[in-house]
């Protein structure tokens, strides 16, 4: 078989049914980073806001602000203050 092209990838996604090839389809995450994230995100069991991206290794305030348009939270909670 010939290897396939990868197939396009539609943003955002919604980051706790994000794939590591998915994640790596960024131009921010790498295969490290891509696999921080699954890691974290089978460790919490479900990550509730894109905020918790800075508990990954790796990831800081710009990285984040540049995922922010790749990447979403099925159901955000967003809280009022």
């Amino acid at each position: 078989n010939a290897p396939s092209e990868t197939p396009k990838i539609s943003y955002p996604l919604d980051i706790n049914s994000a794939t590591k090839q998915q994640f790596m389809g960024i131009d921010e995450i790498g295969e490290k980073t891509a696999s921080r994230i699954i890691d974290y995100r089978g460790t919490k069991g479900r990550i509730n806001s894109l905020d918790e991206l800075l508990n990954v290794e790796g990831i800081g305030e710009k990285m984040l602000a540049n995922l922010r348009k790749y990447l979403y939270v099925q159901n955000e909670k967003t809280s009022q203050t």
